[in-house]
């Protein structure tokens, strides 16, 4: 089972350690991929959080199914009292809600990534999804994260299947734990024309086992009526 991308975690069966082919992309030359010698634990943490941060599968696949029907399991609006992303947020939301938010936006939280997090207020743009799930890993924030991945991600369970989502959960819980973001950067954001779909290369930053560590990924997300959520994507090996 994988973690989640705008991060994703490690899976059985699937080699997150394959070399990286070096590839170039249409935005600003970005630094080199870094890819610091993390030994046991931590190195294997890394590569899950690259699949959720929006990394995983070398190469993104295809949608496999149509997802429309799957509409009640996207990302849905989320009731404060009742949700468990609420007992999460809630936890320090008095005192968060003023701080700026960790997605960079320099912005307050309450402003800003805090209402995506309960379900107030959708991912309008591929932007808005990312800066969210970036905060909610800062914030420590599992439920989010589950819930703003898509139905077509080869990483994603039915919350019904309470045994899987909780062993998911426990994935990202322990990724956050270990990791603390530093910095999210939105290079290039380009939507289908019908909005439906949209790639975003980004570069994260972000320190585990005492050491910094950069990546440049591209993902793909996609629209319901819940908002933006992501599927998949892939490490960019970037060489200044």
């Amino acid at each position: 089972m994988g973690l989640t991308g705008w991060l994703g975690f490690v899976s059985s069966g699937v080699s997150l350690f394959k070399p990286q082919k070096r590839v170039s992309f249409s935005t600003r030359p970005v630094g080199r991929t870094c890819r610091t010698a993390i030994p046991g634990l931590e190195w294997l943490l890394f590569f899950g959080l690259i699949k959720g941060f929006g990394t995983g599968n070398q190469n993104p696949a295809p949608p496999q199914k149509d997802a429309s029907s799957d509409k009640s399991e996207r990302v849905k609006p989320i009731n404060f009292d009742e949700d468990d992303i609420s007992t999460e947020v809630a936890t320090d939301s008095s005192t968060r809600g003023a701080e700026e938010c960790k997605c960079g936006s320099e912005r307050r939280y309450e402003d800003c990534c805090l209402p995506i997090h309960l379900g107030r207020r959708r991912s309008e743009t591929p932007g808005d999804l990312l800066k969210a799930r970036f905060s909610a890993y800062a914030y420590k924030l599992p439920e989010y994260i589950l819930r703003s991945t898509s139905v077509e991600s080869t990483d994603w369970v039915s919350r019904k299947d309470k045994r899987k989502w909780n062993a998911w959960k426990e994935e990202v819980q322990e990724f956050c734990d270990n990791t603390e973001p530093l910095k999210l950067e939105i290079l290039k954001e380009q939507e289908s024309e019908s909005r439906n779909r949209a790639s975003v290369v980004f570069r994260v930053d972000l320190k585990q086992a005492g050491e910094n560590v950069s990546f440049v990924e591209k993902c793909l997300v996609t629209w319901s009526e819940f908002g933006y959520s992501y599927v998949d994507g892939k490490l960019l090996d970037v060489m200044e």
